[in-house]
């Protein structure tokens, strides 16, 4: 078919391209897989972060976006949604506000611990009542994009700081301690003084 070796060969190496081209396109990361998607009776409920990754003390909100079925829902239909953020014994409560683009709903907050958060949604979505519980994806250090130098994780400056307040305690105690046995070697040795010219 083709009488050129260099022709064939051109041939392969495009056709190779494209297949990787291809594969490259299919294989590269869609934001909204980060998200989550639950099901409140005929509702879709699509749970991430506005922006991502998530970086420890910079603001950002919880995303939401209600389909109905496969589309965003309608504008008319109410969405009365309680959103109540939960991490380490803490909860941050809120509610989740209509952004411009129709079925999208935003939570501002700004995440101050790395982890995980769970978000547990209350409330209602037209007639049909909403009670779920969701995990938020994972809260990272802002090391995670610093650049050219990674400035100290908040979380470590905490612990540093906890460590230093135990050792100037100890360290209190030990002069207080250093300054009752001074104390009481002077007034030994007075009392052995005043004893003696007595």
């Amino acid at each position: 078919m083709f009488r050129s070796k260099h022709l064939r060969k051109f041939l392969l190496v495009i056709l190779l391209g494209c297949v990787l081209g291809g594969g490259l396109t299919v294989l590269r990361p869609d934001p909204t897989l980060a998200h989550t998607r639950i099901e409140a009776g005929p509702y879709g409920i699509v749970v991430g972060w506005e922006n991502e990754p998530v970086i420890v003390g910079e603001r950002n909100a919880v995303w939401l976006q209600i389909l109905d079925g496969e589309v965003p829902v309608a504008r008319e239909v109410k969405v009365d949604l309680e959103a109540t953020v939960f991490y380490g014994g803490h909860s941050f409560l809120g509610f989740p506000a209509p952004a411009p683009e129709p079925g999208i709903f935003l939570m501002d907050m700004f995440p101050t611990v790395r982890g995980t958060y769970e978000l547990q949604l209350t409330g209602t979505i037209g007639d049909t009542a909403v009670d779920v519980i969701v995990d938020l994806d994972e809260i990272q250090p802002a090391s995670a994009l610093q650049f050219p130098e990674n400035q100290p994780d908040p979380l470590t400056l905490q612990t540093q700081l906890e460590e230093t307040q135990a050792q100037l305690r100890t360290a209190n105690l030990i002069a207080i301690a250093g300054l009752v046995a001074g104390l009481l070697g002077l007034g030994v040795g007075l009392f052995a003084l005043l004893r003696r010219k007595a």
